[in-house]
């Protein structure tokens, strides 16, 4: 959290960090809580900002590795199988676009999981994938969950900051 009366009620909105774009955003107008079916898109700091994600499930309990059993969790997933998230893109805003032009975000999450199985991984965008059989490299995925952001703003007592 940043407690601070400098901080933005902005998100990045832009392309991998590997393109040296860093200045690209959009100021944030609520927080929302999710729901099945809402769209969604992501900003990863490797991946960049991906759209076309979908609410498919909420009130998950997954186990992620090195961190044990986690509850309150979004499953998202996009349609189309093209990736939308990977290492390197976790702690990054899950979010809906509105406003005109979509020039807004409603912060929804923060990006936090993807597969540990190969079989739903796919190309990365942004900074590249590594083999799919070095568990070290990055791999990319078109699932993964997220902590509902109106549960992680409760947990903590706080409010999200907007422009």
């Amino acid at each position: 959290m940043i407690g601070v009366p400098s901080s933005q009620g902005g998100i990045y909105d832009g392309e991998s960090v590997v393109t040296g774009d860093t200045n690209t955003g959009k100021p944030v107008a609520s927080a929302a809580a999710t729901n099945v079916g809402n769209t969604l898109c992501t900003s990863g700091s490797f991946s960049g900002t991906q759209c076309g994600g979908v609410a498919v499930a909420v009130d998950q309990t997954i186990n992620m590795g090195g961190y044990g059993q986690v509850t309150d969790m979004v499953r998202a997933e996009k349609s189309n199988g093209f990736t939308m998230v990977g290492n390197g893109d976790s702690g990054g805003p899950v979010f809906f676009n509105t406003g005109e032009d979509n020039s807004w975000a409603i912060a929804r999450g923060t990006v936090s999981a993807i597969p540990g199985d190969s079989d739903d991984w796919g190309a990365c965008h942004g900074v590249p994938a590594g083999p799919d059989d070095d568990e070290n490299a990055r791999h990319c995925s078109w699932r993964f969950w997220y902590p509902d952001i109106t549960v992680q703003l409760a947990g903590v007592n706080a409010t999200i900051r907007t422009l």
